[in-house]
C-alpha cells in the first residue's frame, strides 16, 4: 500500500484510516505492507513518527526506491524497515554491469544482516530474475511476474502459474551457471598450477616471468613472494592488457608487504595450495581482476608464492 507524503503531513491522517480499514474488512494488519513513497518527504522526524506509529498497530514497513533519489543510509537506519525495495534503476541489466551487480549484493547484505528482506522492483527480463536471485534478492517486482492487477481473483491462478514457470527455469538456470563458474574457477586454479611448475624451471625469475605470462593474454600481471608474504621479485606486467596509470594505481614493488592479504594468508598460515580471490580492483593496473595464487619452488627448492592477476570480463 503506497502512502504519499501529503497523508504523513496531514494532521488529519491522525484518524487512523488505514486501521479502521483493515480492521472494517478484518484483514491482519501483518499482511499488509505500508510502502512510504519517499519523495517529497522533507521532515525524517515526521516520517519516522508515522512508521512507528503504524508498526506499533502491526503493519510491515517498505522503503521504496533504495538506491535512488531520496532514499539514503539514514533513513534506513532510522526507519529500520521490515522491507527494502530496491530501485529499478539498479535492477534494469543487472545482469551484464559488475557495478550493479557489486551493489545490489552489497545491498541485500545489508539488509539481512539489519533483519530486512530484499525486495528487487522493475524486474522485466528473465536474466534480470536470475541474476538478482543468485544475488540473495528475497522477493521479486516487475512486469516480467505480473503487471498491476485490476481484477484480482481472476487473474491470481494466472500469475502463480506464471510465477512458477519462472522460478523453476531461474532454478535450472542459476544451476547451470553454478556449473559454469565451478569450470571458470578449475581453469584459473590450473592456470596458476600451471605457472607454478614451470616458475620450477626458471634459473632468473625477475627476467623470465615476462616470458612465461606472455603466452596467456587473460593474464594482467605477475609477481613472487617468499612465504612470509614478502615480494621478492617486481611486478611483471603482460604487454597484452591495458592499465589505468595515475597515483592511485601503481604496482607493487620488489620488499613490499603481502602478509595480510587473503590470497597469500591462506597459504601462508593456514596451509592452502591455492587460493582465488573474488572480482575486485586492481590497485596495480585499476581495472578488474581475479587474484590467483600457488605455492610452488624456486629451480633451487626454495618454497615460494606465485600471485598472478586475472582479467575479469
Amino acid at each position: 500500500m503506497n502512502i504519499t507524503s501529503s497523508l504523513l503531513e496531514d494532521p488529519s491522517s491522525s484518524d487512523d484510516y488505514l486501521l479502521e480499514q483493515v480492521t472494517r474488512w478484518n484483514i491482519d494488519p501483518g499482511h499488509v505492507a505500508i510502502e512510504v513513497v519517499e519523495s517529497g518527504i522533507q521532515s525524517l522526524s515526521v516520517l519516522r513518527r508515522f512508521v512507528e506509529r503504524y508498526r506499533a498497530y502491526g503493519f510491515l514497513i517498505a522503503l521504496d526506491d533504495f538506491g535512488a533519489s531520496h532514499s539514503n543510509l539514514e533513513r534506513l537506519v532510522e526507519l529500520k524497515p521490515d522491507i527494502v525495495k530496491i530501485d529499478r534503476h539498479l535492477v534494469s541489466e543487472v545482469h551484464a554491469s559488475h557495478y550493479k551487480r557489486s551493489v545490489v549484493e552489497a545491498i541485500n547484505g545489508l539488509c539481512h544482516s539489519l533483519g530486512a528482506i530484499s525486495l528487487a522492483e522493475g524486474v522485466e527480463e528473465s536474466q534480470e530474475l536470475e541474476c538478482l536471485s543468485s544475488l540473495g534478492c528475497d522477493l521479486f517486482q516487475g512486469y516480467l511476474l505480473s503487471h498491476p492487477l485490476e481484477d484480482y481473483d481472476s487473474s491470481l491462478t494466472e500469475v502463480r502459474k506464471r510465477v512458477l514457470w519462472h522460478a523453476s527455469q531461474t532454478a535450472l538456470r542459476i544451476a547451470d551457471s553454478a556449473r559454469g563458474v565451478h569450470d571458470e574457477i578449475t581453469r584459473i586454479v590450473e592456470t596458476g598450477r600451471h605457472l607454478g611448475r614451470e616458475l620450477q624451471r626458471l634459473s632468473r625469475i625477475d627476467e623470465q616471468l615476462s616470458g612465461l605470462i606472455r603466452r596467456l593474454p587473460d593474464i594482467q600481471c605477475a609477481y613472487v613472494t617468499d612465504l612470509h608474504g614478502m615480494q621478492i621479485t617486481e611486478t611483471v606486467f603482460n604487454p597484452s592488457t591495458g592499465t589505468r596509470e595515475g597515483v592511485l594505481f601503481r604496482p607493487a614493488r620488489r620488499g613490499a608487504d603481502h602478509s595480510l592479504k587473503d590470497y597469500v594468508y591462506h597459504i601462508r598460515s593456514l596451509g592452502a595450495p591455492h587460493f582465488l580471490t573474488g572480482a575486485y580492483l586492481s590497485r596495480a593496473t585499476g581495472t578488474l581482476c581475479r587474484t590467483v595464487s600457488v605455492k610452488t619452488y624456486t629451480k633451487e627448492q626454495t618454497p615460494v608464492i606465485l600471485c598472478i592477476d586475472i582479467v575479469q570480463a
